[in-house]
């Protein structure tokens, strides 16, 4: 019967061992600051200060960039099973296999060619060559797009 619940015996074990050691860890390895500064002294949570936070917009971009993102991780739910069993279906699951990939593989052309891989704030198009160099006397390009 313990051979049955061993390894979840161990898997609960280590679920306790490890967060209890960062803690442990954590207290053992700290080092006070050298001085207080109020930057420290205001309450830090979750990388976000403490204020009243100001209206943001998100691009169309930031969505685009989700929905793709969606898109492209929902394939692996139908890739791996079908990848699990591509032995058991021979050479017709091959080539299903093989003409999903290529439908995919089509897909990331056309979303690369149309410019909604590209995730800063200007199209390729509209920046001149300087600007892609690195030219710092392109200053109507923004600074993002730059790095």
């Amino acid at each position: 019967m313990l051979r049955d619940w061993l390894p979840f015996l161990i898997y609960g074990l280590m679920a306790l061992v490890i967060p209890v050691s960062m803690i442990v860890m954590s207290f053992v390895f700290a080092q006070p600051p050298a001085r207080r500064t109020r930057a420290r002294v205001i309450p830090f949570e979750s990388g976000v200060s403490a204020g009243q936070m100001r209206p943001q917009r998100f691009t169309v971009s930031f969505y685009l960039t989700a929905m793709l993102f969606i898109v492209f991780d929902i394939e692996i739910v139908f890739l791996y099973p079908l990848a699990v069993q591509l032995h058991a279906l021979g050479w017709f699951g091959f080539v299903e296999f093989a003409f999903f990939v290529l439908i995919l593989l089509v897909a990331y052309v056309y979303i690369w060619r149309s410019g909604a891989a590209i995730l800063c704030a200007t199209r390729p198009e509209t920046i001149s060559r300087s600007a892609w160099r690195g030219d710092e006397r392109n200053a109507s390009m923004p600074k993002r797009a730059m790095s």
